[in-house]
């Protein structure tokens, strides 16, 4: 049995200054004999964490994935150090953050169950979650590169957290009578923090004031027509809107969450922040199984039981797998994170039509990465 990372352990490495492979972790589901949650543990090694036995019969382990990753984490750990990117960086920067999207387990509950619909019930062709993978690492990236890119620099003594579903995307604008494939785009935000110290924040230029870094269209002049810096960069100095970007992290994740060594009171902190707003931990923790049993639950509920067995098993234990997961997806759906560095780029008049002269001209729909709550 392999033990597949849905979260690289380089990019783990980031959050663990020293080289010693260890980090903070707190379980969001783990509980003890007596019913409490397990208290965070402060040096939990990268070698376990957000890791799975067999998960994707190897996928994601193999000498293809681990060049890809290793390709990808160099052009992070160039930002890290500070080093000028050019072009030809952009493509790893764009393809690091989809492929971690959509290597996540959220990714493959969403896709394993279209797999059993009519191929005309799905969107766009990509019908399985390997398929997916694929067009996303090797085209769907490129979306990302006309969204524009912010530098977050943590200059607090509070760290960023992650998560073993680090990339989060968040969606505050709402825009009625929008084709569907750009009401997707409207208002997108993605976070994606790279180490303690450094956050990448991805805007939807339509409506906050920065540049995508592709906007041009023409494919000949693109490469000419980017900026002399790739991002703007914004040092943050209040650690009340570092915790803010914190807070998202947890609502994001599976069922693990990660800080520097040292720092797992201030995870259990955050989820039971959390917990308290909602109406139930469900919204933050989730109900997560094993990953078979809620990949079951998920499958029966998309496309309905082939089996009385496979009935009588979801009215007893599938329905409240499904209606837990559903408050669990839902959430950041739910939740005003009241950035304020967000609230102040955005702008007062917005250009909704940035997205659909994109994707009329790249005659491209975004590939669907992130998981859709209404699917359940």
């Amino acid at each position: 049995m392999v033990n597949e990372h849905i979260v690289p352990q380089s990019y783990l490495q980031n959050f663990s200054p020293g080289g010693e492979g260890l980090i903070s972790r707190y379980s969001l589901t783990d509980k003890h004999g007596g019913g409490d949650y397990h208290s965070p543990r402060d040096r939990y090694s990268i070698k376990k964490a957000a890791s799975y036995e067999d998960f994707a019969n190897g996928l994601l382990e193999d000498g293809e994935t681990n060049i890809a990753e290793r390709e990808m984490i160099s052009t992070i750990r160039n930002i890290l150090d500070g080093e000028v990117l050019s072009a030809k960086d952009i493509p790893g920067v764009s393809s690091f953050i989809s492929f971690q999207a959509i290597r996540s387990i959220n990714s493959r509950l969403y896709y394993d169950p279209k797999e059993r619909l009519p191929f005309d019930e799905f969107n766009e062709g990509v019908q399985d979650w390997p398929s997916a993978i694929s067009y996303t690492t090797s085209e769907g990236h490129t979306l990302l590169q006309y969204m524009g890119w912010v530098l977050i620099e943590n200059k607090t003594d509070l760290p960023f957290f992650t998560s073993d579903e680090p990339v989060v995307e968040f969606q505050e604008k709402q825009f009625e009578n929008i084709d569907s494939a750009t009401k997707n785009l409207i208002g997108r935000q993605i976070f994606c923090p790279i180490s303690p110290n450094y956050l990448l924040l991805l805007l939807d230029p339509s409506i906050y004031n920065v540049d995508g870094l592709l906007w041009e269209v023409d494919t000949e002049e693109r490469i000419q027509q980017l900026p002399d810096e790739m991002f703007i960069k914004i040092e943050v100095t209040d650690r009340d809107e570092i915790w803010k970007f914190n807070l998202l992290q947890p609502l994001s994740a599976y069922r693990e969450i990660f800080a520097p060594v040292g720092h797992g009171d201030y995870l259990q902190r955050a989820v039971e922040q959390l917990c308290s707003a909602f109406p139930d931990d469900d919204f933050v923790r989730g109900n997560t199984p094993s990953f078979e049993k809620m990949r079951r639950a998920c499958l029966i509920a998309s496309s309905g039981p082939n089996s009385q067995e496979q009935k009588e098993w979801y009215q007893r234990v599938g329905s409240d797998i499904v209606a837990s997961r559903r408050k669990k997806v839902k959430a950041l759906e739910n939740f005003s994170h009241s950035i304020s560095l967000i609230n102040d780029l955005e702008v007062g008049s917005h250009d909704i039509e940035y997205w659909n002269e994109i994707l009329e001209e790249i005659s491209q729909v975004p590939p669907e990465a992130y998981l859709d709550a209404d699917s359940l």
